[in-house]
């Protein structure tokens, strides 16, 4: 102040995409990408755009619009990148993903830094799609005292192999301090038992090692005869037991929490 200097902010007009990511389900319709124009009062210019094929194919896969990949803008304000999904019911492709990109500014705009987005559409076609959700268990006894009725385990697609599935926050207690897995299940044939096999990572890790899902040989951890992989059974499609004790346990010994079995959860 005492040498009389003055800093000047200036500020130049810019269009950005709003968001760096979306999921949609396939049977979703339109999504529409919103561009936008800032600091741009009095002045006019155009944003070009780009629809860049990954595993979803444009034409087959999606659509987009508008076609020259031209939006145009005088002062501020937000414009879209419509892109139609096409629905490929009853055809199992897993899920496919496309990029959208501002690829140039003409007129008065400059592009920011947000210029790319990536695409999701999620195949709802998937063979185990019926067992996917959250369940949320009608009473779940911890070994210690606990009640964990209304605990939650969510299943959901193992993009890998699809004849498994991901499996998270099979032990309340971790789960209540961020630490949900998830493990990875085998579904049957029939579709109605989900295997898990022992000893995988809840990802929690203690001072005194890793610490890891295992089930029992019986309901009661106290008479089973030994360890065993934890067992969701299925009567419905909304609903699964776990018949036998599970919890999560030190390799080097010590449990974090033991459940008993018994335990029925609903979607």
């Amino acid at each position: 102040a005492s040498c009389d200097r003055k800093e000047e902010f200036k500020t130049v007009p810019f269009a950005r995409l709003e968001n760096t990511s979306y999921m949609v389900d396939e049977n979703s319709g339109l999504l529409r990408v919103p561009v936008s124009v800032y600091d741009n009062d009095g002045g006019s210019g155009s944003v070009t755009f780009v629809v860049k094929d990954g595993s979803a194919v444009e034409g087959t896969n999606f659509t987009v619009e508008p076609a020259n990949g031209v939006l145009s803008f005088t002062g501020n304000g937000t414009q879209y990148i419509d892109i139609t999904i096409i629905n490929l019911e009853g055809i199992f492709t897993g899920n496919l993903n496309l990029t959208a990109c501002l690829s140039g500014v003409s007129g008065d705009l400059t592009l920011s830094p947000v210029t790319d987005c990536s695409i999701t559409i999620k195949d709802l076609d998937h063979p185990l799609a019926a067992l996917f959700g959250t369940y949320t268990s009608t009473g779940t006894d911890g070994y210690w005292g606990d009640d964990y009725t209304g605990h939650q385990i969510t299943i959901s697609a193992y993009e890998e192999d699809v004849t498994k599935v991901l499996v998270y926050n099979l032990d309340p207690y971790l789960g209540s301090y961020g630490y949900k897995g998830p493990a990875i299940g085998s579904v049957n044939d029939d579709k109605n038992v989900v295997t898990i096999a022992q000893g995988q990572w809840t990802t929690y890790t203690s001072s005194s090692g890793p610490v890891n899902y295992y089930g029992f040989d019986d309901p009661d951890p106290d008479v089973a005869g030994g360890y065993a992989d934890i067992v969701l059974e299925f009567t419905d499609a909304n609903t699964f037991k776990i018949p036998n004790a599970w919890g999560s346990r030190l390799e080097t010994g010590g449990w974090y929490e033991l459940l008993y079995g018994g335990a029925i959860y609903k979607k």
